[in-house]
């Protein structure tokens, strides 16, 4: 749920809100937005490039073809435009909740309780913040393309996120990878630089990038993001999906397998705070 809020007279100022419960608030984890981006444990997303209408991608389109379960169309379907004021220091807040869905000719975005579609002339994503959500975005993105089977698409990526947290802090992993001369960065930058890093491959025709830096969600933690990129060779859609369908999987694995031995096992994960019911 993407929300905007105001103060009469004083400014801007953001707040969430939780569908789950229907309340406002500025702690709370929220659908979408800033708030819920907080919470993240793992992401993943399936992007494509290439020749989209976004107007396709309309809700009820989605529910003809059963590509989404049918309860997750109704929530956001069922979501109104609703505004709320509430007293807050010498004036007013005033809170917007936008409604889950917005489909034109040039941009689509869609938020569904499990996953994220947004679509526009040249790029295409559909994404989810929560692992037990990871196999209906792949499900979802080949269901779409083998009914669009005759959409250019020029290029495929899937990519992962976390946060992990170890028993060194979180300076003392990253220096030791990316700063061995660590004099030199001190005698420029001074002794409290934050360092980070993007690993790059190419095997089996596939470009995987690994980029580590510091997490700014999780105390000393580390962020971890992977992408597997492949060029797509035709213009139609079954190569694609052929690759999300054999690789995806793998790619999950890969993900885990590359960063422990890079890192190592961390001993605590950033978990996405579910609403209270």
């Amino acid at each position: 749920m993407c929300v905007g809020a105001f103060v009469k007279g004083q400014g801007v100022i953001a707040f969430g809100y939780d569908s789950a419960t229907q309340k406002f608030g500025k702690d709370l984890p929220g659908n979408i937005g800033f708030q819920r981006f907080i919470k993240v444990l793992n992401f993943t997303s399936i992007v494509l490039l290439g020749n989209f209408n976004p107007a396709i991608y309309h809700p009820e389109w989605l529910e003809k073809f059963k590509i989404l379960p049918i309860q997750e169309i109704q929530w956001a379907e069922g979501e109104k435009t609703e505004m709320k004021e509430i007293p807050y220091k010498n004036g007013t807040l005033v809170l917007k909740k936008i409604p889950p869905l917005m489909v034109t000719p040039d941009l689509t975005e869609l938020f569904f309780p499990s996953l994220r579609l947004t679509v526009n002339y040249e790029r295409f994503e559909c994404s989810t913040e929560e692992r037990r959500n990871f196999s209906l975005v792949k499900d979802v993105v080949i269901k779409i393309f083998s009914l669009l089977s005759h959409t250019p698409i020029k290029a495929v990526g899937i990519n992962f996120h976390a946060h992990w947290k170890f028993k060194d802090p979180s300076d003392v992993i990253l220096k030791n990878l990316f700063a061995k001369n660590d004099s030199a960065f001190q005698n420029s930058l001074g002794p409290d630089y934050h360092i980070g890093g993007t690993i790059w491959s190419i095997q089996k025709g596939v470009k995987s990038s690994l980029k580590i830096e510091k997490s700014n969600k999780l105390d000393n933690g580390v962020y971890i993001q992977a992408n597997y990129h492949k060029d797509i060779e035709t213009i139609q859609t079954e190569q694609p999906i052929n690759f999300i369908q054999e690789n995806y999987d793998d790619f999950i694995n890969q993900f885990i397998e590359e960063s422990k031995k890079i890192l190592g096992d961390p001993e605590e994960t950033w978990k996405m705070q579910q609403p209270k019911k």
